[in-house]
């Protein structure tokens, strides 16, 4: 993190716009290091689990794959979770004496059918369920019975394909069981193939391992761009993906760590949040095909560089851009920024600084399930702002697309309240000056994916769970 810290001093001026990242460098007559960049269409090694990095930790740990497949015509939406949770421990690799209510495993399972509310299935399973590889993409969830199981393996070489197949069953185990969608068996076997992904926190973990010496989450959208055949069985009816690339599309991302997002001392939790905001539109031709993927996140690092504010998108239009940039901002050091923006995959001509990351959240809505009460905002807009292109994103979302998803860890459950269904209005500009230019495109995705997660409490709900699962 301190190396963090050094860029943030190093590569924002006092001046009202920020100074571009890769002039730091050429001033100093030092070549640009274009690693900053990230992993584009990172290969499966990257795709790999995390535990066994942080095995010799004392602290929490958790990781997980996220999939979401959606029919573009029929408007129907599916999404996977495969999640592990592990408790800190102490130093002789007992378990914290604190104790610790959440160590498991945890097969998720989203549906969301054409004007109907989306509905969610998750099953909690003791630890040694899960079994993933630290070389490259390779996870399962597999029950004492048998009953549950469930698959995502990657290609083994370059990571442009996952296979992801399995089955929930093992109604015992249902963790939350919406709309009694586990009363049946749920299956899938699906071929993932990527057009684009990335990991731009790559450099974060090699060669300066702050992920594992911090403990932040990560994030990698490592398939945000990518076709999908295969089938699903819901409630008995077998839905088939035909391999129509301009209908049949899926996501990809994977996160770890050991800590959520979280307040300082005293703060305000909604304060604190992380955000997803997914937007396509799809193409059977690859050079038409545009998808735009952006990630967010603030919290507490501790009293000497208190807060920090990640932001990240990768976006793709076809074959006329490819834009990848992020920004850091740390509230402890006079707001200062490290940012990184890049249009270019080959040498130092396209890089350039984040200018500018805003993002406004309304519609606030009260929220109340059996996890307890929230507030949500239904809308969300970003507007980023580089030295040459402005982006612009407006995201609405309904209460009937949204469902709330928990990530347990240790002794809480941290919410993210998800719509697989929200209409996304995307606009990407060059810039001419300090005035707009050409549109690079402009279009409306009715199945959009935005998210606002944040530690709100659940502690009455996690006293009923507790009780039911004992």
């Amino acid at each position: 993190m301190l190396f963090l810290i050094g860029l943030a001093r190093g590569v924002t001026s006092a001046t009202p716009q920020q100074q571009e990242f890769a002039d730091t460098f050429r001033q100093a007559g030092l070549p640009v290091p274009t690693f900053f960049q990230g992993e584009r269409e990172p290969a499966a090694h990257w795709q790999r689990s995390r535990e066994i990095t942080f095995a010799k930790s004392t602290r929490p740990f958790f990781d997980w794959y996220y999939i979401y497949v959606r029919d573009v015509k029929e408007k129907r939406a599916w999404a996977w979770t495969y999640a592990m949770s592990r408790c800190g421990r102490q130093k002789d690799g007992a378990k914290s004496s604190d104790g610790c209510k959440y160590e498991g495993a945890w097969p998720g399972f989203v549906t969301m059918e054409p004007g109907q509310a989306a509905q969610s299935y998750m099953e909690r399973h003791g630890l040694k369920a899960w079994t993933a590889s630290g070389a490259t993409q390779s996870a399962q969830i597999l029950s004492s019975g048998g009953t549950t199981n469930a698959t995502i393996e990657g290609d083994g070489g370059n990571g442009s394909v996952v296979r992801l197949s399995g089955v929930l069953g093992t109604g015992s185990a249902a963790w939350r069981n919406e709309g009694g969608l586990g009363d049946s068996p749920i299956s899938w076997d699906l071929r993932v193939s990527r057009r684009a992904g990335w990991f731009g926190e790559s450099w974060i973990e090699q060669p300066f391992e702050l992920g594992e010496k911090t403990g932040a989450i990560m994030w990698s959208p490592y398939g945000h761009m990518s076709t999908v055949e295969g089938h699903v069985t819901v409630r008995g009816r077998t839905f088939r993906l035909s391999g129509d690339k301009g209908r049949f599309r899926a996501y990809c991302d994977s996160n770890w760590g050991s800590a959520m997002p979280q307040p300082p001392p005293g703060g305000n939790p909604i304060d604190y949040p992380w955000g997803w905001y997914y937007a396509a539109r799809p193409s059977v031709d690859p050079e038409l095909d545009v998808s735009i993927i952006c990630g967010v996140g603030r919290t507490w690092l501790g009293e000497l560089t208190g807060s920090l504010y990640g932001k990240l998108c990768d976006l793709r239009i076809g074959s006329a851009l490819r834009l990848s940039l992020w920004s850091w901002s740390f509230d402890r050091l006079g707001g200062k920024t490290a940012s990184w923006a890049s249009d270019s995959t080959s040498d130092s001509s396209g890089l350039q600084g984040v200018e500018s990351f805003e993002i406004v959240r309304d519609n606030w809505t009260d929220w109340t399930d059996a996890y307890g009460a929230a507030r949500v905002p239904m809308a969300q807009r970003l507007t980023i702002t580089t030295r040459q292109h402005v982006i612009s994103l407006a995201f609405r979302a309904t209460r009937n697309a949204t469902s709330r998803l928990v990530f347990p860890l240790e002794n809480d459950l941290f919410s993210d309240f998800e719509a697989l269904g929200a209409h996304a209005t995307v606009e990407v500009r060059e810039r001419a000056g300090d005035r707009a230019g050409r549109v690079v495109t402009s279009f409306v995705d009715d199945m959009g994916g935005l998210e606002f997660g944040y530690r709100v409490g659940t502690r009455g709900a996690e006293s009923s769970l507790a009780e039911r699962l004992a």
